[in-house]
């Protein structure tokens, strides 16, 4: 009995030890829960281009993509790929859109992409776990449409919403200097800068808090 009350106590013993080493790897990794596909499902992409005569609001659809970690043990190691179908771009006007499509070269560059190789200022996994916490910074990222890559950042904020995380952001930047072409016509004059808007949501791997911020 005796022998049977030192094998309890040394095994609870070891179970504190092991905890805090356990919380800290569950911090550091297991609340990204990457890798992850990305799709229309979790993820939005949205963009707007200003026009002589009115905003031009487009969206896209049947992207695809995945997240994961470059490095296990290190949050801020997050990598993405994500592609989009310049074919799907709708703005709403058939005859818009292939004037569009004409423009990128869809049919010799079909798809626009975006990829990430860590977030430096990412903040750690458990700063989220605040009520209405918030973490915002920029993902440094290389975004290639047609045959040019051009490297950028592109802000974001990062919260929690129950067992998801919501990353979001926005950024504008000139489309033209990407080698699209000029799409304008003598009475209507497109802007050269167009808005992009995101959001990706993640799962983590349970609901620990309940909260979303806003």
């Amino acid at each position: 009995m005796r022998s049977m009350k030192t094998t309890i106590t040394l095994t609870f013993a070891l179970c504190l030890l092991l905890a805090p080493l356990a919380a800290v790897a569950d911090s550091a990794t297991g609340y990204w829960n990457l890798p992850q596909e990305l799709s229309d499902e979790n993820v939005t992409v949205t963009f707007k281009v200003d026009t002589t005569w009115h905003m031009v609001d487009g969206k896209t659809s049947k992207l695809s993509g995945k997240s994961w970690l470059s490095n296990p043990k290190d949050p801020k190691s997050v990598n993405l790929d994500l592609t989009l179908p310049v074919a799907l771009f709708d703005t709403d006007s058939e005859s818009r859109d292939e004037s569009l499509r004409e423009s990128m070269a869809a049919k010799t560059y079909p798809e626009v992409k975006v990829h990430a190789a860590g977030v430096p200022d990412l903040c750690a996994p458990s700063h989220l776990d605040a009520p209405q916490a918030v973490c915002s910074g920029n993902i440094p990222v290389q975004l290639t449409i047609r045959s040019t890559t051009q490297q950028m950042e592109l802000p974001y904020t990062l919260r929690r919403n129950g067992d998801q995380y919501v990353i979001e952001g926005e950024k504008t930047f000139n489309w033209l200097s990407f080698g699209v072409d000029d799409p304008s016509i003598f009475i209507a004059k497109v802007k050269k800068d167009v808005t992009v808007r995101y959001q990706v949501t993640l799962r983590s791997l349970s609901p620990k808090v309940t909260w979303a911020s806003h």
